[in-house]
């Protein structure tokens, strides 16, 4: 297996965003990683790991990381919400009017 060289400015750095240090803290994003790649993960060498788990680590930030951002201003009206089992709950809701595109188009 080869593995390219990260060619951007943010490969290697913590872009010190607050949801990155969220993810860092409550992900296991070495573990995301090596299992990303399964058994081919025995085999590269070390470096290479290092790398990867790098490389995976910005793929996360800018695949999901960025998105999410773009729901911090979102204003949704709740009407009803429900609990249906423990960790699942049922929301209905309308999206402020004044905000008639955005990431809830999606929801």
């Amino acid at each position: 297996m080869r593995l390219r060289s990260c060619t951007t400015s943010r490969c290697g750095k913590s872009s010190g965003g607050a949801l990155l240090q969220l993810a860092e803290r409550n992900l296991d994003l070495q573990w995301m990683a090596r299992e990303s790649l399964g058994d081919h993960w025995n085999e590269i060498t070390p470096a290479e790991r290092d790398e990867f788990v790098t490389l995976f680590t910005v793929f996360i930030e800018e695949a999901y990381l960025t998105r999410i951002q773009d729901y911090v201003e979102l204003k949704i009206d709740v009407r009803k919400a429900r609990l249906l089992r423990p960790n699942y709950a049922e929301v209905d809701g309308d999206r402020d009017p004044a905000q008639s595109r955005g990431p809830a188009d999606h929801l």
